[in-house]
């Protein structure tokens, strides 16, 4: 129990050598860093679902995959996984966003990541707004048409 805790002391040099994280999987050594990550940013002992802990496991999870795309760029099942990782982060960034600001300011600032979060959508996503737009246009067009056949006389008349 003394030695899982990284109470090493009582140990021998050989024994301290053989049970330090040098010698770890990576496997294991991911896992670390990512209850190192939640031990940092969870709220309260027991908490592991708040927006700003899963972002923060998602971006350890994130690091580690780009570290290994690296090495292995045509590991396409892998590059499948990390975008899914990186949409996921995305959204939960946008939901951090939206109902506590100062909580995701203070996350990305932590992470060493960008604010480039949007909470106004882009106008290709509002597709009723953009054909209210495109009718406007059209009937503007329209106007302008009747009011140019008005002043010439309908386009009939005497040619000089």
């Amino acid at each position: 129990a003394g030695a899982a805790a990284g109470g090493f002391g009582e140990l021998s040099e050989p024994l301290r050598r053989m049970l330090s994280m040098e010698n770890a999987s990576q496997g294991e050594k991911n896992a670390m860093e990512i209850r190192e990550t939640v031990q940092k940013f969870q709220r309260h002992e027991t908490d592991t679902g708040s927006p700003e802990t899963q972002i923060a496991v998602w971006t350890t999870r994130i690091t580690v995959m780009q570290a290994h795309m690296k090495d292995h760029h045509k590991d396409y099942a892998t590059k499948r996984v990390l975008m899914q990782l990186v949409a996921n982060r995305r959204k939960m960034m946008k939901y951090l966003k939206r109902t506590n600001e100062e909580r995701y300011f203070e996350t990305i600032k932590s992470l060493g990541l960008r604010d480039v979060i949007s909470l106004i959508p882009p106008l290709a996503f509002l597709p009723a707004k953009a054909s209210l737009a495109a009718e406007a246009k059209q009937r503007k067009r329209v106007q302008m048409r009747n009011n140019v056949k008005s002043r010439s006389g309908g386009g009939k008349g005497k040619r000089r």
